[in-house]
């Protein structure tokens, strides 16, 4: 995962194949796939929260772990944040995805401190939820 886009507002990262030596020793190799992008951004006090606000990965390599992936590596990121900065990882999942994220230990929350993620769904069905970051290791 590549992390492409980084700042105060909206982070990128890409999920790019890495091909292996004997692909890249052809004489014509075939171009790495692109297999996801997760935009996230990190909100500071009072909200402490990273928001995730696009998963996203080609048909052709949904139900492989990418999206999976790409999730764990935006919630290790944020556990890289002093909890005082970020204590947990939100966002607004469709009704088709909550399941997955369900899966991946994030729960449903009511509206109340969360972030306006105004780049996340904007179904009127989407579903908050939240990931909780435990208590830091020192």
């Amino acid at each position: 995962l590549l992390e492409v886009l980084t700042g105060d507002v909206i982070r990128l990262g890409l999920l790019i194949e890495v091909l292996p030596d004997s692909e890249k020793k052809k004489k014509a190799p075939r171009k790495p796939a692109f297999l996801g992008f997760i935009t996230y951004k990190f909100w500071g006090p009072p909200l402490k929260a990273m928001s995730i606000s696009r998963v996203a990965v080609p048909k052709k390599y949904q139900m492989q772990g990418f999206g999976r992936q790409m999730v764990r590596w935006a919630i290790e990121k944020a556990k890289t944040k002093p909890r005082i900065e970020c204590d947990r990882v939100t966002l607004s999942a469709i009704p088709k995805a909550r399941l997955f994220y369900e899966h991946m230990n994030f729960d449903v929350v009511v509206d109340g401190d969360l972030p306006d993620d105004d780049d996340g769904p904007c179904k009127e069905d989407a579903v908050r939820m939240e990931y909780r970051l435990g208590a830091q290791k020192k």
